[in-house]
């Protein structure tokens, strides 16, 4: 549990020689803040029968800072599966890794898919 001061009035507090505004501490509560996780997301990469392997494998490292063997390994199982998870992220962060993989993949004129999905 977390306590608090709750300062719920500020008042004009006036001596003879002085004129500050102070802070009044009406009363001291315990509480607990609930703070939520944000929502994780996960990118898929899916299979198309155009996209090279070495593409992806290329995105993965690039995008998703995975080595060559977990990249390889990612890339096999979206050939062999039809899809693969990259990583879990904030929404903004996939999103954003998802955007610019698929940019690099539009100019290089693959149809490569990208998806992204919350995790439960």
């Amino acid at each position: 549990m977390f306590c608090y001061l709750n300062f719920l009035k500020m008042k004009q507090m006036t001596d003879k020689n002085h004129d500050d505004t102070v802070l009044d501490k009406d009363r001291v509560t315990e509480g607990k803040n609930k703070i939520e996780k944000p929502k994780m997301w996960q990118v898929t990469f899916l299979n198309d029968n155009f996209t090279s392997i070495d593409f992806v494998v290329e995105q993965l490292q690039k995008h998703f800072k995975k080595s060559l063997e977990q990249a390889t390994t990612i890339a096999h199982e979206v050939h062999t599966k039809g899809s693969a998870v990259a990583g879990v992220y904030q929404f903004d962060v996939a999103e954003t890794k998802a955007h610019a993989v698929l940019q690099e993949a539009k100019a290089r004129e693959f149809p490569l898919q990208l998806k992204l999905s919350p995790t439960e």
